[in-house]
C-alpha cells in the first residue's frame, strides 16, 4: 500500500525529520459521578514524562514536486496542532486521516476508530487529550465515511484497516513497539480483528464492541490476538453490547478489564454521557 502524506512535518526534535520528504478484571459498573485517579510518574511508566507537555509545534506540509513526489521539508508552522493525511488502499480508495504528532518522540501511537455512520470528527475532543498526554494519533474515515470516498462496505473496511495499522508502525518518531488500536462500536470489531490479524499492537481498547456487527465478528479475533492487553468499555442496558462485552472478556487470554456503565449509550457517545472516560482510557493506557 502507498502512504500518501500531506502537511507531514515534525518539529527539530525529532530525529527522523528528514524521513518525511521521502516517505511515499472483574466487570464493574461505574455510576456516572465516578472519576478515575490520574496517575503518578514512576520509574516503570513509559509516558509519564511527557503527560502535560505543551507547546507542540509540528511543521508545514512539504514541498511538492512536479511529479506528484515530496521533495523539501520547510520550515515549521508554528500554529498548527494537528496535520492531514491521506492513505491509498491497495484497491486505489484513498482513506482520509487527522494526524496529532507526540510533543516528544519517539512515542507510542493510537489508531482511532469511528462507528458506523460516523467519522472521525467524533474523536476531536479525545484525540487532542491523548496527545498531551504523550501519544501520537492517528483518526481516519472509515471506508464510506466522512472525507473518505467510495461506498461504505463491512466485507473491504477490515482489510483497510489492517493496511493503515501495518503502515503507521513506519511514520517517523512512532515507537514501534507500541502500538494501541481504539475503536467505538462496529469501529472496536475492526479493531481486533487487524490487531489478531497482525500481531502488532501493543494493547486495544474496544468502546462498545458485539460479537458481530455488519458479519465483522470479534469474538475469534480476540481469541486469536492471543496475551495482549485488552480494555473493554461498554454500558450494561445497550443490545447487543452490554451483553457481548461481557463475553468477550471471559473470552480473552492477556490481561483484560472490563468496565461496565449503567445505561444504554453507545459507543463514543459514552464519552459525553460519561465525563470520566477519557481519564479511564488514558490511565489504562498509560499503564499498559
Amino acid at each position: 500500500m502507498a502512504l500518501l502524506c500531506a502537511g507531514l512535518t515534525l518539529v527539530a526534535c525529532d530525529p527522523d525529520v528528514s524521513a518525511l520528504a521521502t516517505l511515499t478484571p472483574t466487570p464493574s459498573i461505574i455510576p456516572p459521578s465516578a472519576t478515575v485517579a490520574p496517575i503518578a510518574p514512576t520509574a516503570n511508566n513509559l509516558d509519564s514524562s511527557n503527560v502535560g507537555v505543551e507547546g507542540f509545534t509540528p511543521g508545514a506540509p512539504p514541498a511538492v514536486g512536479a511529479d506528484g513526489g515530496q521533495t523539501i521539508t520547510p520550515s515549521a508552522a508554528p500554529t498548527q496542532a494537528s496535520i492531514t493525511m491521506n492513505f491509498v488502499t491497495s484497491d486505489g480508495l484513498s482513506i482520509a486521516g487527522t494526524y496529532y504528532v507526540a510533543p516528544v518522540r519517539p512515542a507510542p501511537i493510537v489508531l482511532l476508530l469511528h462507528m458506523s455512520g460516523s467519522s472521525k470528527e467524533a474523536w476531536k475532543s479525545f484525540a487532542p487529550q491523548l496527545q498531551a498526554a504523550g501519544y501520537s494519533v492517528l483518526a481516519i474515515d472509515l471506508r464510506g465515511h466522512g472525507e473518505t470516498g467510495g461506498k461504505v462496505d463491512w466485507n473491504k473496511e477490515p482489510a483497510d484497516v489492517t493496511e493503515i495499522v501495518n503502515q503507521i508502525r513506519n511514520l517517523p518518531g512512532v515507537d514501534q513497539t507500541r502500538i494501541s488500536v481504539i475503536g467505538a462500536s462496529i469501529g472496536a470489531n475492526l479493531a481486533i480483528r487487524a490487531c489478531a490479524d497482525l500481531q502488532l499492537c501493543h494493547s486495544v481498547v474496544l468502546i462498545s464492541p458485539a460479537l458481530n456487527y455488519q458479519g465483522v465478528q470479534a469474538l475469534d479475533p480476540l481469541t486469536r490476538y492471543g496475551n495482549g492487553p485488552v480494555l473493554i468499555v461498554a454500558s450494561r442496558d445497550d443490545p447487543p453490547s452490554g451483553a457481548d462485552s461481557v463475553t468477550l472478556d471471559k473470552a480473552a487470554k492477556g490481561n483484560h478489564t472490563l468496565q461496565l456503565y449503567a445505561g444504554k449509550v453507545n459507543g463514543t457517545d459514552l464519552f459525553s454521557a460519561q465525563p470520566d472516560l477519557t481519564r479511564l482510557i488514558i490511565q489504562w493506557l498509560l499503564v499498559h
